[in-house]
């Protein structure tokens, strides 16, 4: 099966990106020791890994300005948070490491150093679980998942073990990971193998872990890329299948394929045969679910139903025509109040923001496309995107819009 390329870095010349930015988003300053960001205290942030500039941008969210930007190691594509909100996790794709920061009161962030070697960084997540301080990090280069030990305070996190996965047809190639909410588990997309792997944990603060790989998905073996994930209270994962136009939905609990949620309709038809889905977030409300539909240049709005159900709300295209063009939505977040939505963009103007509700009778809609530098020639494609404190997004813009009937 001939295969997609499994990180899309975008790297072309920036000449081909949207002809103008917004002016309100000039870039802040570069990384120094302890540097705080600009515009003084705020806990309303957004981070987002920026491959070709080997940086990771802060942006406010309330004023829709990068205020700094954080040296990484090379080519960084993942970020994680942790829930906390004071340590920030970066896989650097090309040198494999993952860099540290610290963030300090009042909003400086101390650079702790990088931690971890191996080939190619890929997914990286923290345990929400508050009794278990560790962070995952999946090394597709080398078919392992390294665990970190993240207790320390203001410390580079200690290296806890190395789970290595077990090949099947082919070199494991893990991408993305994932923890179910209760912390006892750790999921692993593979696109060596194009399944999934559970890793059951044990033990207290010093765990112990138990891997095992799902059967190759039934009916799936001829268009599959399996890509980002969300995991739900029930058991449930849900997956982004690159390849075609689904979620896939696993069953944690007995490592099988259960069903799969449409993500197709007529607007997303119209850039792409393919949805294309990449990456997947949920809202805090746990109400909806927002993939970023790379192929199709959309955000699929799912609803999720108190059973565990999902269907397709709406598409919502990034491109709106005008000179402010978006494209190629690759990495998703939401505001904790559910009423914004984040995507960085592969092309043109990098940052889409959509106007969205809690509410399972309001459907979201482009707010704006936004840009992360004051001109076209200085913008670049981002990679991934996460919440930075709570994350509350108010500037009096409606939010959402009654589905309309397709």
């Amino acid at each position: 099966m001939q295969r997609r390329s499994t990180v899309l870095l975008a790297l072309a010349c920036v000449a081909a990106l949207a002809p103008s930015c917004t002016r309100d988003v000039p870039a802040g300053q570069t990384q120094g020791p302890g540097v705080t960001a600009a515009g003084g205290v705020t806990s309303r942030l957004a981070a987002m890994t920026a491959p070709s500039r080997n940086q990771l941008y802060l942006m406010n969210l309330q004023t829709h300005r990068v205020n700094l930007q954080l040296d990484t190691g090379t080519t960084p594509v993942g970020v994680a948070v942790s829930p906390s909100g004071r340590q920030i996790l970066v896989s650097n794709y090309n040198d494999g490491t993952i860099s540290v920061y610290w963030r300090e009161d009042g909003d400086s962030y101390t650079p702790l150093g990088q931690v971890g070697s191996g080939s190619q960084p890929l997914g990286i997540t923290f345990n929400p679980n508050p009794t278990i301080s560790e962070a995952y990090v999946a090394y597709q280069g080398d078919g392992r998942v390294l665990v970190l030990d993240t207790r320390a305070v203001r410390q580079r996190p200690t290296i806890v073990t190395t789970i290595s996965l077990p090949g099947l047809d082919a070199r494991p190639a893990p991408r993305k990971v994932v923890c179910s909410p209760d912390g006892s588990r750790v999921f692993v997309t593979d696109g060596g193998n194009d399944l999934v792997y559970t890793i059951t944990r044990t033990g207290g603060t010093t765990g112990s872990f138990a891997v095992t790989p799902s059967a190759k998905f039934p009916g799936q073996t001829a268009s599959i890329d399996l890509h980002g994930m969300v995991a739900l209270q029930n058991g449930l994962v849900f997956i982004a299948n690159r390849a075609a136009s689904n979620l896939l939905v696993f069953n944690g609990a007995n490592n099988q394929i259960v069903g799969e949620v449409n993500l197709q309709d007529r607007i997303s038809q119209v850039r792409s045969p393919i949805v294309g889905p990449l990456n997947i977030a949920i809202n805090a409300q746990k109400t909806k679910m927002y993939v970023s539909g790379n192929a199709a240049s959309v955000v699929s709005e799912v609803a999720l139903q108190t059973n565990g159900t999902a269907s397709l709300l709406k598409n919502v295209s990034v491109f709106n025509g005008r000179n402010d063009t978006a494209s190629s939505p690759y990495g998703v977040a939401i505001t904790a109040d559910g009423s914004n939505v984040y995507t960085t963009n592969e092309g043109g103007r990098n940052l889409s923001v959509l106007n969205a509700s809690p509410d399972l009778t309001f459907g979201s809609e482009l707010f704006k496309n936004i840009g992360t530098a004051a001109s076209a020639s200085e913008l670049v494609p981002l990679n991934e995107i996460t919440m930075v404190g709570d994350g509350v997004f108010s500037t009096g813009v409606p939010t959402g819009q009654p589905v309309a009937a397709r």
